[in-house]
């Protein structure tokens, strides 16, 4: 009898450990978990959901439109990943924390494991931009004057490139979505001591994490 309840212990120790790793590797039929977190000097903007309930920004596959994106496509034109992390509605069941109208695109132009550099563009609206005091959104990763190679750019450690989406998107309830594209940045990036001038001397602790939908 004791044999018997420690057999069955260990199935169900085995299917938990089964359950957690199709968890991580974002498995959930047709529809996959994805989440952002950015924190600005101890400030922290983060979304978190599952595309079951919809995404941006085309919506489920059949009506609900989330304006909180974390998701991943590729340029036709260059190639290059474009990685998109926005809050547009404090309201939407996938927000968790921080200001409405946060917006940045992560452009790749070479984008592999480990180490990939992405240039930042901010879009943000009705905010001051994801820097304090940086409405035009300038910085660099070396304390000093411009650095015309280190504008607005980071390298981010990439842990996993995901997997393809496959199916006629957006619109057929036969899309798959691949696991996500999981990336990270954590560092000091220095912002200009006046916006008119040269000098990136005020430092800004930052740190980037996005688990995207893959729309490629």
């Amino acid at each position: 009898m004791k044999k018997i309840l420690a057999f069955a212990f260990l199935i169900v120790v085995l299917l938990g450990c089964s359950s957690d790793s199709d968890s991580e590797n974002n498995n959930n039929g047709n529809n996959v978990d994805y989440e952002f977190t950015i924190t600005v000097d101890g400030e922290t903007h983060k979304i978190k959901g599952n595309t079951v309930n919809g995404y941006a920004p085309y919506g489920t596959l059949q009506t609900t439109t989330i304006d909180n994106a974390c998701y991943a496509e590729v340029n036709p034109n260059s190639g290059s990943v474009m990685v998109y992390l926005k809050i547009g509605d404090t309201t939407e069941s996938n927000y968790i924390s921080g200001s409405q109208g946060l917006n940045l695109i992560l452009t790749f132009t070479s984008l592999a494991l480990g180490v990939s550099e992405a240039t930042i563009t901010d879009y943000s609206y009705n905010y001051t931009g994801f820097l304090p005091g940086n409405s035009t959104t300038l910085f660099q990763t070396s304390s000093g004057s411009l650095v015309s190679s280190e504008i607005n750019k980071l390298n981010f450690n990439i842990t996993d490139l995901g997997s393809p989406s496959i199916g006629q998107f957006p619109w057929r309830e036969d899309y798959n979505f691949g696991n996500t594209l999981k990336g990270s940045y954590n560092g000091v990036v220095y912002i200009r001591d006046n916006n008119n001038t040269n000098s990136f001397t005020v430092p800004v602790q930052l740190s980037i994490d996005f688990k995207a939908i893959r729309f490629y």
